[in-house]
């Protein structure tokens, strides 16, 4: 007797307590230090600090952030320490200067946005950091368990 007749009122309800439970699903947001290795033509390797989010690695390139400006174009070396080793070649895309208006507690600044695109050596290691990235979705992004296929 309460529940309403009309089909269209309970899909609506219905869709309601979806994007409910949608929100309230927590966010975890896993960062990670990198270490980007530039060889120039002009002098020594140089080391360049960097942190990348774990919910944006993708097997075929992501953003991070960085202390220094990379120009597009440079091939840089790129290492991963955590949550696995990894040494990966990529490419830089884009690069800009992103200044942060909130004051973050960190011995580096990170203001620098960078895009990479990775280059593996060889089909095995992207074979590999796919499946790491699953791994990594997995376990980091979606806490609770994968979303449900609508």
């Amino acid at each position: 007797m309460w529940q309403s007749p009309s089909q269209r009122n309970r899909a609506l309800a219905g869709a309601k307590q979806r994007e409910r439970d949608r929100l309230r699903r927590a966010i975890h947001i896993n960062r990670v230090q990198v270490e980007l290795h530039h060889a120039s033509p002009e002098g020594p390797e140089t080391v360049i600090q960097a942190r990348v989010l774990l919910n944006d690695l993708n097997p075929t390139g992501f953003n991070l952030y960085s202390t220094q400006n990379l120009s597009p174009g440079v091939t840089v070396t790129l290492v991963l320490n955590e949550p696995r080793l990894f040494e990966i070649e990529a490419k830089v895309l884009w690069c800009q200067d992103q200044p942060s208006a909130h004051h973050i507690l960190s011995p580096n600044a990170y203001t620098y946005r960078v895009t990479l695109e990775l280059r593996f050596a060889d089909d095995t290691k992207k074979v590999e950091f796919e499946k790491f990235c699953q791994e990594v979705t997995a376990k980091y992004n979606f806490v609770g368990g994968l979303p449900k296929a609508a």
